[in-house]
């Protein structure tokens, strides 16, 4: 699954959604304590950004591996959290491993960081899409431009439909 990242909901709500999906996140997150117990004893799929190349095989890799074992892999493209109406290029690795896994994406939109972020959690609406499936053989211009319009466009939509972003 790939989509945005605006708050801690987003990070909890597909081990709901999904029996045992693998969440692709920063290698920092392992060293806070418990969390980074948490996430490493579930098999969560770090990626060390400083590393570069090295650190997109090691993504497509554990990945494909979680994918042999029926696991969902949910992967935030921005890279990092936004806040509403922020958005910043999409980082290479959702592409690379569309690319080179061979199985359809199922792309979502979301609006959540005007309800819950690091400092509030406050009454609202938080709107979730999931997109139907996408199956694999796009190009990487075509996955990026499709990707762009439901992670940047959509989910500008959704947060402007609850009040989030003028």
């Amino acid at each position: 699954m790939v989509g945005r990242h605006e708050s801690a909901w987003d990070t909890i709500i597909f081990l709901l959604y999904h029996r045992d999906p693998a969440y692709v996140l920063k290698k920092e997150l392992l060293s806070i304590p418990f969390y980074g117990w948490f996430a490493r004893k579930v098999g969560m799929i770090s990626v060390d950004r400083s590393a570069g190349s090295k650190a997109l095989r090691g993504l497509v890799k554990d990945a494909k591996a979680a994918i042999d074992l029926g696991r969902a892999v949910i992967i935030f493209p921005e890279g990092t959290r936004m806040k509403p109406g922020v958005t910043r290029k999409l980082q290479p690795g959702a592409a690379a491993l569309y690319e080179s896994a061979g199985v359809p994406v199922v792309f979502f939109s979301l609006a959540s960081g005007h309800v819950w972020n690091t400092r509030f959690k406050r009454p609202g609406f938080i709107r979730l899409r999931i997109h139907p499936p996408v199956p694999p053989g796009l190009s990487r211009a075509e996955f990026l431009a499709k990707a762009t319009g439901i992670v940047h466009d959509d989910s500008r939509h959704l947060a402007q439909s609850v009040g989030a972003v003028a």
